[in-house]
């Protein structure tokens, strides 16, 4: 099935103080930054860019936005599409990307301007302008990428077991030694460092979310005892878990990745 435009739309928005909550779509999401700064949690890492750069978000996975503004009247503006697609896993468009060549832009300028005459048939040309703007995409595309949603999948499906460096590197495709050396210049660690904080996520997630005892959760996020899961719990966070839980205060984890540790920083 083709990918369906849900929404395409000139975004306005006003920069915001302190943290935004983390959420997701149950579609993909663009935003394309005009004027203004831009910056995105995600994926355990932080990505930001000003004018030219572009941000996907692909549909279910959690992330934090933040506008930093610049633009006229200090708004960030840019231009936002949203889409469903079946078919794009592995996601196969950039996470952050600078459009130099300014052809995302000048297709999306072309949708922009179908759209505003508002005619079936403008409309019609606008929706079949997708296709081609996704192709143009996703040939930006940095393949290295691939290894971080994969890696981060397969962590999130087996927290609960023993992890090896040889699982991640089974589950990406690659020799143990390309993939650690592939994964140190994508995500900024160690492919165990990464495995361990999402393990702290998700025992963030259950001590916040639930009521289950601290060796149900450290069984249940592969930590072999409910000392080993406190020891590196405060080694994080400063609090032992019970008094984090007790706290109730904002969880220092988003729902489904842990904020930036290092940052991958687009720059303007």
């Amino acid at each position: 099935m083709p990918p369906i435009l849900r929404q395409l739309t000139i975004v306005h928005a006003p920069p915001e103080e302190g943290l935004p909550p983390w959420h997701r779509h149950d579609v993909h999401e663009l935003l394309y930054v005009v004027r203004g700064r831009y910056e995105v949690d995600a994926l355990g890492a932080r990505r930001e860019g000003g004018r030219g750069w572009l941000f996907c978000h692909p549909a279910g996975r959690p992330h934090r936005p933040r506008f930093r503004g610049g633009g006229r009247g200090g708004l960030l503006e840019g231009v936002l599409l949203q889409w469903e697609e079946d078919g794009a896993d592995p996601w196969p468009y950039p996470l952050a990307h600078h459009d130099a060549s300014g052809r995302i832009f000048a297709a999306l300028d072309w949708m922009l301007d179908a759209q505003r005459r508002d005619t079936p048939e403008s409309l019609g040309i606008r929706d079949r302008l997708l296709g081609p703007l996704l192709t143009e995409l996703s040939a930006t595309t940095d393949r290295r990428q691939f290894l971080l949603l994969s890696v981060h999948t397969f962590i999130e499906d087996n927290l609960a077991r023993p992890l090896a460096v040889t699982d991640l590197a089974d589950a990406a495709g690659l020799s143990r030694y390309h993939f650690i050396r592939q994964f140190r210049e994508v995500a900024g660690q160690t492919p165990m460092r990464y495995a361990m904080e999402r393990r702290l996520d998700a025992a963030a997630r259950l001590l916040r979310g639930t009521d289950l005892p601290l060796a149900d959760i450290a069984g249940r996020t592969g930590f072999c005892s409910p000392f080993h899961l406190s020891r590196r719990f405060k080694a994080r966070t400063g609090l032992a878990p019970r008094a984090w839980r007790r706290q109730a205060g904002t969880p220092p984890t988003p729902p489904d990745g842990a904020p930036p540790l290092g940052s991958q920083r687009s720059r303007s």
